[in-house]
């Protein structure tokens, strides 16, 4: 009788162990997902219950940029794509099997003409949900325009970042703390993925944008279209690069290198404990020098002045000093004596 007892107990203990396991985790999972199609592009984004201000601003995104980044690439038609909006990091890191690094705000599957979004880490990011937004509409169009054909991490990421707009006036600092710790990576290595820790990251993605800018810049207006079309019809990214741009991709990145290394040379010197000290020194003692002639100068205007224009030499009574001869008094006069009256006699 009492081991019944005890089974029916074990029983609901168990029962009511498994409902409160269940009970948590139906709390902490995430809302359903929900979609929209977006206005006038092929453009479906899914987001969650109390994301909707986020969904208005990436629509109005996707719908203002897809066709405009899809033209840069030299697509006529735009390409079904679906933009996944998570609200939180831990949604975020489930939706993408935790592909993503801890500082990303969103990734691309292209294959799948899907992107997804940390809404936390894009509200972080400096220029905004809409810059995230423009730069993986970037990655999954030009995956598209080029045929798959692999690209290398640094040119994709370069492209993402000018067409996003996603520069400031801290990029060349970001590059000069890179160059001070010895981690300005060259570009071949950058063919892969990207450092997981943040702040090489960084100096990865700016390296990148600025390579890919400096190559556009002495290109034609369309050569991302050229070099798309190209990417379609060969064998490797390296004979379509060459054939765009009229220089070996490997050449390319030793003369980048190089120039990276002559812009900012002068920051491994002055980095040296020496040499700064020693430069230090010398500003200060230009800095003394240029005061002492500023004074001469000055002390030769000003007599150069008195000499031009004398002052006038201006009277003023001699006073007594302290301690010295009392001044010259001239002596008094005398009044002559009065001469006796005179007397009658009678």
């Amino acid at each position: 009788m009492l081991a019944a007892y005890d089974a029916r107990m074990g029983f609901r203990f168990a029962t009511l162990a498994a409902l409160g396991v269940l009970l948590a985790a139906l709390a902490g999972a995430a809302s359903p997902l929900l979609q929209m199609r977006v206005p006038s592009v092929p453009v479906s984004v899914r987001y969650r219950s109390g994301s909707e201000r986020a969904l208005a601003e990436v629509a109005r995104t996707a719908e203002m940029s897809a066709r405009e980044l899809a033209r840069s690439f030299g697509l006529d038609s735009l390409p079904p794509l679906t933009l996944q909006l998570e609200r939180t990091s831990g949604d975020f890191e489930q939706a993408t099997g935790g592909r993503a690094p801890d500082w990303g705000a969103a990734i691309a599957f292209p294959r799948q003409r899907l992107a997804i979004f940390d809404l936390a880490a894009c509200a972080r990011h400096p220029q905004g949900l809409s810059a995230v937004v423009r730069h993986e509409l970037s990655h999954l169009l030009f995956h598209e325009a080029s045929g798959g054909l692999p690209v290398p991490t640094w040119f994709a990421e370069g492209v993402a970042l000018i067409q996003a707009s996603e520069w400031d006036l801290g990029d060349s600092w970001t590059l000069l703390e890179g160059r001070l710790r010895g981690e300005l990576p060259g570009l071949d290595e950058l063919d892969g993925g990207f450092p997981r820790r943040g702040d090489d990251a960084e100096v990865a993605y700016r390296i990148s944008m600025r390579a890919v800018n400096g190559l556009l810049k002495s290109s034609q207006p369309d050569a991302l279209a050229e070099l798309a079309r190209r990417c379609r019809t060969a064998d490797t990214f390296e004979e379509a690069f060459e054939a765009t741009f009229g220089i070996a991709l490997e050449s390319y990145a030793y003369r980048f290198s190089r120039e990276i290394d002559r812009t900012y040379r002068w920051a491994t010197i002055l980095s040296s404990v020496p040499v700064l000290f020693g430069f230090m020194s010398v500003l200060f003692l230009l800095a003394y020098g240029a005061k002492k002639l500023r004074a001469r100068r000055t002390l030769r205007r000003w007599a150069e002045e008195d000499r031009a224009h004398p002052a006038p030499v201006i009277p003023f009574p001699a006073h007594r000093i302290q301690g010295g001869a009392p001044p010259e008094t001239r002596p008094e006069e005398t009044p002559p004596e009065a001469a006796p009256p005179e007397t009658s006699q009678h």
